[in-house]
């Protein structure tokens, strides 16, 4: 007999989300999975469809949203209660392949010292980019998704262990749970899952990252991103975090920088206008010092790490990178007003796959991954010529092929030399009306080849449609 496993899913006016979600666990490959789904309180009807549509699943409901912490408490309690060997927390925005119960089994069983695993998520909607595997964590208590905005390529590199796992798909042993407790409830949501891991690693557990156990995120389904609500949160629990869990010779710094790093972000909300985000700043902060009477005088009792492996997984510096997708279309991409397109320009049509890299000269151009499209108005007459000026500037790396496409036929295939390269296309029967331009690399730049936040391979400064010579 597999090992019990039980999967909790907690819910909040998610019930747009629960038939994928709990349509994907309905068909995992792992023969002996229990799943919990916990209503925070719903008014949406989500237990009634989950009674008629999931009777299998077992339901919690609770009269009021008790927050992710105290919710994802409730389904582990029941879990170890039923003698679960495994417990697996998934998001209610989230569906998972067949075999990711498997391969998180797979890679706990084969090593006692693994307290939690991280599994793979990637982005709902751009199934090829990586959302995260596992968290990172700085001196300053920030921390973000492992790998973000990277390419789930073959090529991709991935560290073996992690310090943190994402709450959002948190693959636990039981018995590592019965040691440290569950998640915090005082966090209510944000940060419970870093201060559990941590606590899972002050019990001398490992935390490994799991590729090949995949799952597909909507992300910020619940809570806005940049919402005042999940400012003011994540800013109160970076604090809290601090202060219950950092070693004591860390505890001032860390404090300190993460103070120093607010009093920078609140001059440029000043700067910007935006008093709003500086009073949630404010409350935030006041907030966290409430608390630290009681966080302080307890962290005798919380399993503060101390544990010198675990610290040495701290990403360096006091900045996280900054994650950069590649934008969706914008409205009205395909009804161009002119037949060229300079990329910086005001109103230019692009279509998805384009990155705004946000960096000192990138005001000119546009960069993109695997694929990038723009629409272009055909000249009159049939026959066209498309002329664009395509960047590599990491052609000393490695040669790299391109493919160009013109309504979704290939035109041409080139291997870009080292700094702008004028190139022109002959396009047969390019007109009347939209034609919709591909640029389609044969392969990536990776980010630590060449230093980039994300994997790249060209950029593009124009690009035009003229009459044939």
């Amino acid at each position: 007999m597999r090992p019990l496993v039980h999967v909790i899913v907690v819910n909040w006016n998610g019930r747009e989300h629960l038939p994928g979600c709990l349509g994907s666990l309905s068909s995992l490959a792992y023969p002996n999975a229990r799943v919990i789904l916990v209503d925070n309180g719903s008014t949406d009807g989500s237990a009634d469809y989950a009674r008629a549509r999931h009777p299998r699943v077992a339901l919690i409901e609770n009269r009021r949203n008790e927050g992710f912490a105290a919710g994802n408490n409730r389904g582990m309690a029941r879990a170890l209660e039923e003698g679960a060997r495994y417990v697996a927390l998934l998001n209610n925005d989230m569906e998972v392949e067949p075999g990711w119960l498997d391969a998180l089994v797979e890679a706990a069983e084969g090593d006692p010292s693994v307290g939690a695993c991280a599994p793979k998520l990637l982005y709902f909607g751009r199934r090829e980019i990586v959302q995260g595997i596992g968290v990172r964590l700085n001196r300053i208590g920030l921390a973000w998704d492992y790998l973000n905005g990277r390419y789930d390529t073959p090529e991709l590199a991935v560290e073996p262990e992690v310090i943190a796992a994402c709450g959002g798909a948190f693959f636990a042993r039981a018995s590592a749970l019965r040691e440290t407790g569950l998640f915090d409830p005082a966090y209510f949501i944000y940060l419970e899952d870093v201060d559990l891991s941590l606590r899972i690693r002050s019990r001398g557990y490992r935390i490994v990252t799991v590729p090949a156990a995949r799952a597909y995120h909507k992300a910020s389904a619940t809570m806005i991103e940049n919402s005042p609500r999940k400012n003011f949160l994540t800013l109160r629990n970076r604090l809290m975090l601090i202060m219950k869990c950092f070693p004591a010779p860390m505890l001032s710094p860390s404090l300190a920088g993460a103070l120093l790093r607010e009093c920078r972000v609140a001059r440029d909300n000043y700067w910007r206008g935006d008093s709003r985000l500086i009073a949630v700043q404010a409350r935030a902060v006041l907030a966290a010092l409430a608390r630290a009477p009681r966080i302080l005088a307890a962290r005798g009792k919380t399993g503060r790490i101390s544990h010198e492996r675990a610290w040495r997984l701290l990403a360096p510096g006091t900045a996280p990178p900054r994650i950069r997708l590649p934008e969706a279309a914008s409205g009205g991409w395909d009804r161009p007003a002119g037949s060229e397109i300079v990329l910086a320009s005001p109103g230019a049509r692009l279509g998805p796959g384009w990155y705004r890299m946000h960096d000192a000269g990138d005001d000119d151009f546009r960069r993109f991954a695997l694929e990038a499209s723009l629409a272009l108005a055909a000249p009159p007459g049939g026959d066209a010529e498309l002329r664009v000026d395509i960047g590599n500037d990491h052609a000393a790396t490695r040669p790299l092929g391109l493919r160009v496409l013109v309504n979704g036929r290939e035109i041409g295939r080139v291997v870009p030399g080292p700094g702008w390269n004028r190139l022109a296309f002959p396009v047969r029967g390019a007109g009347p009306g939209a034609c919709i331009v591909t640029f389609r690399a044969e392969g990536l730049y990776s980010a630590e080849d060449t230093g980039e936040p994300t994997d790249l391979s060209f950029k593009v400064r124009s690009a035009g449609l003229h009459p044939a010579p």
